[in-house]
């Protein structure tokens, strides 16, 4: 991958539907995925992950990435806000391997989840671009 061709997030919205919708940016076109998402945090974050996934995968020649295995929201004692862990699953010659990425919370968990799966396939994905 170019130096300067990074997978980036463009824009992440909860639609008035309830609905996740994420958007990615790479090589300047906008991929955008909408995920179905319940009313339950735990259940729009994980909705989250997968339009992600979606879109990373419409990027990627060839798509390798399997799931979101993990999500953990981690308080630190020394800091102030939380930090969001995902466990992303990505299968390389045929072998699912799990990568980790983190993000703080911020005021925004959804944005957190999207940065900390984005975080977790940068290095292997960049592989395949």
């Amino acid at each position: 991958m170019d130096n300067n061709q990074r997978i980036i997030i463009h824009h992440v919205a909860i639609l008035a539907n309830g609905n996740v919708q994420v958007e990615l940016k790479y090589a300047d076109k906008i991929y955008q995925k909408t995920v179905i998402a319940p009313a339950d945090e735990k259940e729009r974050l994980i909705a989250a992950t997968k339009a992600t996934i979606d879109a990373l995968n419409e990027i990627i020649p060839t798509p390798i990435i399997t799931r979101v295995s993990e999500i953990q929201q981690v308080k630190f004692n020394e800091l102030s806000e939380q930090v969001v862990v995902t466990l992303v699953g990505i299968r390389i010659k045929g072998e699912e391997t799990l990568f980790p990425g983190t993000a703080r919370a911020g005021s925004s968990p959804i944005n957190a989840v999207v940065r900390a799966t984005l975080d977790a396939i940068n290095r292997p994905v960049a592989l395949f671009l």
